[in-house]
């Protein structure tokens, strides 16, 4: 099954043009990534970020960050982040659609407190952790919202650690079982990099020290300003950094107080110059005294570049000391600078070293599909059929069921509400007594009641199921249009004059106006275009959006009927093998025109029989005096409802529907799945599968026109019966019940979406 994947990114930080820190260049890395590999992608930051322009397939929206502390270290900011963290909560209940996946980075991760409903799979990465390393009071207050914000992530249904080293810190830190953590590297685009850096090689800058990042104290950079400080057997060292932060002054001052040390601060450098002044220096750094998975040390090194690092986070599973460059041995100015002394050393081994690992592991293609699956909701979703009946048989029941087996088929989780969950007694039999009449009238009455009122609570205590109604309640997801009322009483009035008289009508044309006139349920299904059209015909413009899926057919039950049976049916009912039968299937008889058939027969050979199949024993009656009075009675047979039809189709030859109003007619596509061409009026999905002279007639809805298209059938089968049978099966090949039950699937997803 395939439905549309979609994925909501919450992050504090986002750049997805130049940018120097790691999260804000991993989230738009990831964003672009899952983009590419056909997700659907909203970023969810502040709103002063969300103005950036942003690559095709990623929607930005913009979250209001309080009036404060707008800066990271700043007094108040971990204050600030908890009250933005609340406004997206309140957002993505609105805003996200349950069917998406949610992917919450660093802090990102306290939406997930009290975020209802729950969305089809929640991710979070924790990156660095940096809020989980003790320091001063001044940073510790913000610390203390930082922490219990990330350690939202285990609410999470899995947590990503960026490199094997980081698994046991990610279950200390945010106090999550390992069987809840998933390692996933951060990765680069290699082919991305090199025509970024290839693009600025003419702006870029040479020096023996080049390192990227923010000025924050847990990167290092005064510890570097120091270690540096000490080469005096190198001095002058010539250091370019690239980035800002608010450790910027004490790193500027410290360097100012020697002479062996010359800094250039570059701000908001374009990628392209910063990549190429990595290729061209002679040494990268990253000196943290804390980190994570360190973005910025694996693109270093895929430019091939002499990498220094030190022992914190995921660094050591990257750099591997003297072969993919140099680990300092501990984060300290006299062990880095050990380390940045041997690199400067270095005769270019380690740089290919360094680029060839980068390739086989962490390159974004070889990433791509790991986080797509590890995003991927983890169970099917489930659907919730309403109904009055589900069975076997003809109608709507017979639709319900159908869809279900084809849900349960694609490994779709599926839930019934009908009337027999109310503790009302079903009633099948359809019967024209007054008593039958009135305990109909009841049965529609109190489920369109009662299924209402229980969609409302199902959806409540099932607020990740989708609800597929048919019928009587208002409400659900999606709402299957079987047919419409008032049309058939539009027609009726057209040629009798007549309004209806059972109660029944009268209230069923009362719900529908309700129904269609305001959008009460996600979306409407037709089952044919005309219908769509009828509808805003019958009510104007209707609210709710309107689709198209047509009823569908068991191909394997219906194209695969027994021929053998053929014989044994018509001995059974009293029809010669020789004669050519007929087949008409329907409950209600003025409706789908049997009576103008029976008028027909008398044009027709007498080797031609009617067999009717379906109506009560009152209305059985009543046909046959119709059909003594026309003299056709010995050339009829009425076998009555039956809820196994596919034997009536071996033994015919010919469907005969001349029905005054159809919608998606389910023994329309059935007869001609089992090889039998169809002569029917046009209305409902007819003229869309109907082929005049190839798998059947469309004709007028009286009795000459019926007679003639009979005739010309029968011509068809008569002048090549095997190919006809042939080509009749081919033409409902695409209105498999599965296909059909692929298209409910992703308009009830979409539909979600879009409530």
């Amino acid at each position: 099954m395939s439905v549309v994947k979609e994925v909501w990114i919450v992050s504090r930080s986002v750049s997805f043009g130049d940018g120097t820190g790691g999260l804000e260049r991993a989230v738009a890395t990831q964003a672009t990534l899952l983009a590419d590999n056909g997700w659907k992608v909203t970023v969810v930051c502040p709103r002063q970020l969300a103005s950036e322009p942003t690559p095709a397939g990623i929607s930005v929206l913009g979250v209001d960050w309080p009036r404060f502390a707008r800066r990271p270290g700043a007094p108040g900011f971990g204050l600030a982040f908890a009250v933005w963290a609340r406004r997206v909560r309140k957002t993505l209940m609105v805003s996200m659609p349950q069917s998406a996946s949610l992917y919450v980075h660093g802090g990102g991760a306290g939406v997930l407190r009290r975020l209802r409903p729950w969305p089809a799979r929640a991710v979070a990465n924790p990156h660095g952790m940096e809020e989980f390393r003790r320091a001063g009071l001044a940073r510790e207050t913000n610390r203390v919202f930082a922490r219990y914000l990330a350690r939202g992530a285990r609410l999470a249904d899995s947590v990503l650690a960026t490199d094997s080293g980081l698994v046991e810190v990610v279950q200390k830190n945010l106090r999550v079982s390992r069987s809840q953590v998933s390692i996933i590297p951060n990765g680069v685009d290699l082919a991305y990099l090199d025509r970024t850096a290839h693009a600025g090689k003419d702006s870029a800058i040479f020096a023996d020290i080049v390192s990227v990042g923010r000025m924050t104290y847990n990167k290092g950079y005064d510890l570097l300003a120091e270690a540096l400080a000490g080469l005096e057997d190198f001095a002058p060292v010539s250091w370019v950094h690239f980035g800002d932060g608010p450790a910027k002054n004490d790193v500027v001052s410290s360097v100012a107080a020697s002479q062996n040390v010359r800094l250039r601060v570059i701000a908001g450098a374009p990628d392209e110059t910063v990549q190429a002044s990595i290729a061209r220096s002679r040494v990268f750094v990253q000196p943290s005294r804390y980190e994570g998975s360190s973005l910025t040390t694996l693109e270093a090194m895929s430019r091939g570049s002499v990498c220094v690092g030190t022992p914190v986070g995921g660094i050591p599973e990257k750099i591997l000391d003297g072969l993919t460059g140099y680990l300092a041995a501990s984060a300290t100015a006299t062990d880095i600078a050990d380390a940045v002394r041997r690199a400067l050393a270095d005769q270019g081994t380690t740089g290919s070293a360094a680029r060839a690992l980068v390739q086989q592991k962490y390159d974004l293609a070889n990433i791509a599909e790991r986080l797509s699956m590890e995003l991927a909701p983890r169970s099917k979703p489930t659907v919730v059929q309403v109904a009055r009946h589900i069975g076997q048989g003809a109608g709507v029941a017979q639709v319900v069921q159908s869809l279900e087996a084809s849900f349960k088929k694609a490994g779709v989780e599926t839930r019934r509400i009908t009337l027999q969950n109310s503790g009302l007694r079903s009633r099948r039999q359809i019967t024209r007594s007054l008593s039958g009449k009135l305990a109909l009238l009841f049965e529609v009455i109190w489920f369109s009641a009662w299924g209402t009122l229980a969609i409302r609570r199902a959806r409540k205590q099932q607020p990740g199921a989708y609800f597929l109604v048919h019928g009587d309640p208002i409400g659900g997801d999606v709402y299957v249009n079987h047919g419409l009322l008032k049309e058939v009483m539009r027609q009726r009035w057209a040629s009798r004059r007549s309004l209806p008289a059972n109660p029944m009508h009268w209230f069923t044309l009362a719900r529908d106006e309700v129904r269609y006139r305001n959008r009460l349920q996600g979306r409407i299904v037709c089952l044919n275009d005309d219908d769509a059209k009828t509808l805003d015909c019958l009510y104007g413009k209707v609210p709710t959006p309107v689709s198209v899926i047509p009823n569908g057919v068991d191909l394997d039950k219906f194209g695969n009927v027994d021929a053998s049976e053929r014989h044994r049916i018509r001995e059974s009912i009293g029809i010669r093998d020789e004669s050519y039968v007929l087949l008409f299937i329907g409950h209600e008889y003025e409706r789908k025109g049997l009576f103008i058939a029976l008028e027909a027969m008398p044009a027709l050979s007498r080797d031609c029989v009617l067999l009717v199949v379906g109506g009560s024993p009152e209305m059985v009656e009543h046909a046959r005096g119709r059909a003594t009075a026309l003299g056709v009675v010995a050339r009829t047979v009425f076998v009555g409802p039956v809820d196994n039809p596919e034997a009536y189709y071996a033994a015919s030859d010919i469907l005969l529907l001349p029905t005054a109003y159809e919608t998606g007619p389910l023994v329309l596509l059935e007869a001609l799945a089992a090889g039998l061409p169809a002569v029917i009026t046009r209305t409902g999905i007819a003229p869309a599968v109907v082929t005049p002279g190839v798998n059947g007639q469309l004709v007028d809805r009286d009795s000459a026109s019926v007679a003639d298209g009979v005739k010309a059938t029968l011509g068809l089968l008569t002048s090549d019966r095997h190919r006809t049978i042939a080509t009749v099966k081919d033409s409902a090949r695409g209105y498999g019940w599965d296909a059909i039950a692929q298209q409910y699937l992703e308009l009830l997803v979409t539909s979600r979406q879009n409530q």
